[in-house]
């Protein structure tokens, strides 16, 4: 999503004068440890490089995962938001917004409950809003396109 900025030459003319002055070691040493120091000075998570990969495509195309699941008779929202419920506290990508740093991305928890997260994060449309599977697809499509702010948490659920 972010083009090569000043910080990427920056940090490329540093690693390439620890190259020339004092060797590979040094440059590898720096290269794969200088985001964590950050983290840790900054109080943030290292994002792993796997996840990092989800935000390297156009500027004007951003492209979110998306799945439509129909679920049997007897769920109803209030279990839904129990389950979502058990599952935001024991992780801390479900509770974290995106911070960028030298353009490297971290996360960072949110100072927000976790009911505020699910109800923040989990929206019920209203009914009669996705009657046939053509309105689902409508939906996905406009959905699938549209940027996720990285002052939130990646997720986000239409019930």
């Amino acid at each position: 999503m972010h083009e090569v900025t000043l910080t990427v030459v920056i940090k490329s003319a540093v690693l390439l004068a620890i190259f020339s002055t004092q060797g590979i070691y040094v440059s590898l040493v720096v290269l794969l440890a200088y985001r964590y120091v950050v983290a840790l000075a900054l109080g943030v998570t290292v994002m792993p490089l796997m996840d990092m990969g989800t935000f390297f495509s156009l500027r004007k195309a951003p492209l979110n995962i998306m799945a439509s699941v129909t679920f049997t008779k007897g769920t109803t929202t209030e279990k839904l938001f129990a389950a979502y419920g058990q599952v935001v506290p024991n992780h801390y990508k479900m509770k974290s917004k995106v911070r960028v740093v030298l353009g490297d991305y971290y996360y960072e928890k949110l100072d927000e409950s976790n009911e505020q997260i699910l109800e923040n994060q989990m929206k019920v449309l209203p009914k009669g809003t996705l009657k046939t599977w053509g309105d689902v697809e409508k939906f996905m499509a406009v959905e699938l396109g549209t940027e996720m702010p990285l002052d939130r948490p990646q997720w986000r659920v239409w019930l």
